[in-house]
């Protein structure tokens, strides 16, 4: 299982290449989540494993201003199953054609979500962060 906090730079390991079939295959992860069944597509394109042959490593932002070309992505306190493809295309779908999955698994993204409050009481109006 892996565990994103929010609001911060997470390190994450998968073994893919023992299961990439492609030469220089581009990689995405899918998230989905098991309480709104919603998916979350972002690009893992920067591999910073310093033993590729054994393990990749990705460091996934946790943010509130997503970026997926970039790794950076917004989810909210919840668990999510987890895809890896890779593909030999450049379109971030799973409806493309030559995709494929090379792992899969649980995620865990614990932390808080910053949701104000508003009382609306009498003349005046009150926002609690």
């Amino acid at each position: 299982m892996i565990t994103i906090q929010k609001g911060l730079t997470n390190s994450t390991i998968f073994t893919l290449n023992e299961k990439i079939t492609l030469t220089n295959p581009n990689i995405f992860i899918e998230f989905y989540s098991n309480q709104d069944h919603d998916s979350k597509l972002m690009w893992l394109n920067n591999d910073i494993s310093s033993n590729v042959t054994r393990y990749n490593q990705y460091d996934i932002v946790e943010t509130n201003s997503e970026d997926v070309d970039n790794q950076m992505i917004t989810l909210d306190v919840a668990t999510y199953d987890y895809r890896v493809y890779q593909t030999g295309g450049t379109a971030l779908s799973l409806t493309a054609s030559d995709i494929s999955v090379v792992e899969s698994g649980m995620v865990k993204v614990t932390g808080t979500t910053s949701t104000p409050s508003t009382f609306e009481g009498g003349q005046n109006e009150y926002t609690f962060e």
